[in-house]
């Protein structure tokens, strides 16, 4: 995933648009538990100037658009660029539940944009969903939790996932919300879908769930919940 440089609270800011007071980074002073993902286009820099300009507009409307109908209003979320992908943070209040039917309106909007576009706009597409404690600053939010969001993301054994499958759409969910969350089966993705997998990046060594359109259901779908290193 593409870094980029983070623009100062003074640029961010704009009263008409703020999400609601209270989540605007530099006012959650103490640990707060928010629901989190990251999408990230992938061999976006294989693309010229201005097909990366038209892919970073339809995923921009995409992933609005999938968050609206999962009841996931785009302007209440803190969200950053990412130069090839994005970052979405919901306010402490929102149910990381809301996750799984973002995760799958996702999929439908992508899917329509493929099926209208050339083969050069396409778009192949990693999402990664999480939850956990995040702190503000003036320059956004930092915690275990969300890098541990970008580890999943950046995963060697997710991107082979999708690199496998040739699919246009590959999920990865953190076990720790799997377990609470997703394996409870109020989504709209069938839990028994998911694959256990493990990731190893940098100094992180963790289980995750790997969700794709061609997966077959297995018969266990749960493991020990345990913390992100």
């Amino acid at each position: 995933m593409t870094l980029i440089p983070q623009q100062s609270a003074a640029m961010w800011h704009d009263p008409a648009t703020d999400p609601p007071a209270g989540f605007f980074p530099p006012r959650v002073t103490r640990p707060v538990h928010c629901a989190m993902l990251a999408v990230d286009i992938a061999s976006f820099g294989s693309r010229d100037p201005g097909t990366q300009r038209h892919l970073r507009g339809s995923l921009y409307r995409i992933v609005e658009d999938a968050c609206g109908a999962a009841g996931l209003p785009w302007p209440i979320c803190h969200h950053e660029d990412r130069g090839d992908g994005i970052l979405l943070i919901a306010p402490p209040d929102v149910s990381a539940e809301l996750l799984d039917p973002a995760a799958a309106h996702l999929r439908a909007g992508l899917r329509r944009h493929n099926d209208l576009t050339s083969n050069t706009a396409k778009i192949q597409l990693r999402m990664a969903i999480h939850a956990g404690y995040i702190r503000g600053d003036r320059d956004g939010f930092s915690g275990r939790d969300l890098i541990h969001l970008f580890r999943l993301i950046d995963a060697p054994q997710f991107k082979t996932h999708l690199a496998v499958s040739r699919a246009e759409f590959v999920l990865i969910t953190s076990d720790y919300l799997y377990n609470e969350v997703l394996r409870h089966g109020t989504g709209l993705l069938e839990p028994a879908t998911y694959q256990h997998i493990t990731v190893t990046i940098k100094e992180t060594h963790a289980p995750a769930w790997v969700w794709r359109p061609d997966a077959v259901p297995s018969r266990s779908s749960s493991t020990p919940a345990s913390k992100p290193e």
